[in-house]
């Protein structure tokens, strides 16, 4: 029943392509995968070849996905008579319709389809897990660093108050001069004693 519901909105396809003259010498020659067929795996590329070489209408190809969904191919060819029709995603879960409206060699419209399916689950799209975001560690100071950016103390030392001052030469002098003087009195004194004693026996020995 799906595939007979799926053959009937390919000719909807068809009609909606417009119904246009089918050249005597142009037509489908083969597709891959072929009209009816099973695929067992999923499928990114269809390949469309035609008898003769023909010109793309628009775009030129249809895909009806198992989900419903209006699928646009990009067409890549070499020389006009085989198309690869290549997927952004890839066809799996279902029954799988296609189009395709091409002008001929002679000008003719030629449109058709044809539809196969593709036996394969649908890819699971499994989600890559976010790390949890980690908040900065915030390094510890370090004393060390801390220590040698301290201002190192002045290098010059005060003055000791225990430092010797070394005696004054004025000083040195005057005690020099000093003790000249005293030794001058000294021997002044004597010198008189001595005169004072003389006289005194002189002055006895007169008396006598």
């Amino acid at each position: 029943m799906k595939r007979l519901s799926l053959l009937v909105v390919v000719l909807l396809g068809t009609i909606a392509f417009g119904a246009r003259p089918v050249s005597a010498h142009t037509g489908l020659d083969y597709s891959l995968p072929s009209d009816g067929s099973v695929v067992g795996e999923p499928l990114d590329e269809i390949t469309v070849a035609f008898t003769e070489p023909v010109t793309l209408v628009g775009n030129g190809f249809q895909v009806l996905d198992p989900q419903g969904e209006v699928v646009l191919p990009t067409p890549i060819t070499d020389d006009d008579m085989v198309f690869r029709l290549i997927l952004d995603a890839p066809l799996a879960g279902g029954e799988v319709g296609v189009l395709y409206e091409v002008t001929s060699a002679d000008g003719h419209v030629v449109s058709g389809g044809f539809s196969f399916v593709v036996d394969a689950p649908v890819p699971t799209t499994v989600p890559t897990t976010v790390p949890a975001t980690v908040a900065p560690t915030t390094a510890a100071p370090d004393p060390t660093a801390a220590t040698s950016t301290t201002a190192a103390p002045s290098t010059t030392a005060a003055p000791s108050s225990t430092e010797t001052i070394a005696p004054s030469t004025s000083v040195a002098e005057t005690d020099d001069e000093g003790g000249g003087n005293a030794g001058l009195i000294i021997a002044g004194a004597v010198g008189v004693a001595i005169v004072a004693a003389g006289f005194v026996l002189f002055r006895g020995r007169t008396a006598g």
